[in-house]
């Protein structure tokens, strides 16, 4: 299952927890999670695109700092944890 058809899963999941639940919150912070990976996506394949190729500064400080916020929204979710040295 690619990372958008996640998203749109996790999202459909997110209308059907009843609100205030921790399974409810749980789901949302995967909802965002995955939605946060897929503007990543998206921000680095429109960065290594086009004539650029890789070297447009802003288009490469966008897909950066979409990376920090799928970063955040994981580890929110609880996918990943921050390492000793983070």
């Amino acid at each position: 299952m690619c990372i958008r058809d996640q998203a749109q899963v996790a999202a459909a999941r997110d209308t059907a927890d009843e609100p205030g639940t921790t399974a409810a919150a749980a789901s949302s912070a995967s909802a965002s999670a995955l939605r946060a990976a897929l503007a990543a996506s998206q921000a680095a394949a429109t960065a290594a695109g086009g004539t650029a190729r890789g070297r447009d500064a802003s288009l490469n400080a966008a897909a950066d700092e979409a990376e920090r916020r799928a970063a955040a929204a994981a580890h929110a979710a609880g996918w990943i944890s921050r390492g000793p040295g983070a």
